[in-house]
């Protein structure tokens, strides 16, 4: 609807959301809290997980009989910044994003503790600005890739031991049931961003030529769309088929997906081994080594 509701800060081209409750929600927790339901965090995370496009939430307001209440805004759900490309639902994707709603809160990850955190950095990432279509991409819009890449690496790598792009980029292919052809995209697509979210993690990001800064555009614009879309089928496939128990989940993903080889292991030891420049370090190094 595009008439405007008492009490919403809905303005000339916005939409509201309306919808009526048989029953008044809970307002107070039990301990007397203010806590109106997140009813809106679900509607948001499963419109933005359903496909990609950038939508935005201002605000959510409770009309009761005793009055009108507000949700106090926090930024994983609620932004009035704009990006492109804009959210479309289609009349004709609507039935197929009720069975998504009504389907989704039942699958197996969805209350896991791993999601809790995926879904928190996947709101996080699809609330903030990102306008590939602009000249250039500021360099605070590359947030956006290094909260989804954590959204993907809680929900398929709990493993922390230096391996991380590679378990997230196999995993992802064996995950989608790729072809070869498109494994080996989607993989060289996931190395090539991985690059962009190491930078914006480890404070890498630079000042560049402009011939490095146009590189850069026509690498976002060509890499960004198909990525958006491969972040939300990981994390509903990851939903639908990770096991809700941590262990289980940990097994599963090695067993079921990809895990790292201990020709790889030792190779990467190897590499660090002859990196160390104390002759004295490495000695006492290799005598534990042989003792092991």
């Amino acid at each position: 609807m595009k008439q405007r509701l008492p009490g919403c800060k809905v303005s000339y081209g916005d939409y509201y959301i309306k919808r009526d409750y048989i029953e008044t929600p809970q307002l107070y927790d039990q301990y007397g809290r203010w806590m109106i339901p997140y009813d809106s965090e679900d509607l948001m995370l499963l419109l933005r997980l359903f496909k990609p496009g950038n939508i935005n939430f201002v605000e959510q307001v409770f009309h009761t009989p005793d009055g009108t209440w507000y949700q106090r805004p926090y930024p994983q759900v609620f932004s009035e910044l704009h990006s492109s490309p804009r959210y479309t639902l289609r009349m004709e994707e609507c039935a197929s994003f009720d069975t998504f709603f009504a389907n989704t809160p039942t699958w197996p990850g969805w209350k896991s503790a791993w999601f809790k955190v995926s879904r928190r950095y996947f709101l996080w990432g699809s609330s903030k600005e990102f306008n590939i279509a602009r000249e250039r991409s500021e360099n605070w819009e590359l947030e956006r890739i290094l909260d989804f890449y954590t959204a993907l690496e809680a929900a398929l790598v709990p493993e922390d031991d230096g391996f991380v792009a590679r378990r997230l980029r196999e995993r992802a292919a064996k995950l989608l049931q790729l072809s070869t052809d498109a494994a080996k995209t989607l993989k060289k697509r996931f190395t090539e961003l991985y690059r962009v979210r190491s930078s914006v993690a480890h404070g890498g990001i630079r000042e560049h030529s402009e011939e490095e800064k146009n590189r850069k555009k026509n690498m976002l614009s060509n890499l960004m769309p198909a990525f958006e879309q491969d972040v939300r089928d990981l994390l509903k496939a990851a939903l639908q088929y990770c096991p809700c128990d941590e262990n289980n989940r940990l097994q599963w993903l090695k067993k079921s997906l990809y895990d790292i080889s201990d020709q790889d292991k030792a190779d990467r030891l190897e590499q660090n081994f002859k990196a160390i420049q104390d002759i004295n370090i490495r000695n006492r190094l290799l005598v534990k080594l042989q003792s092991i």
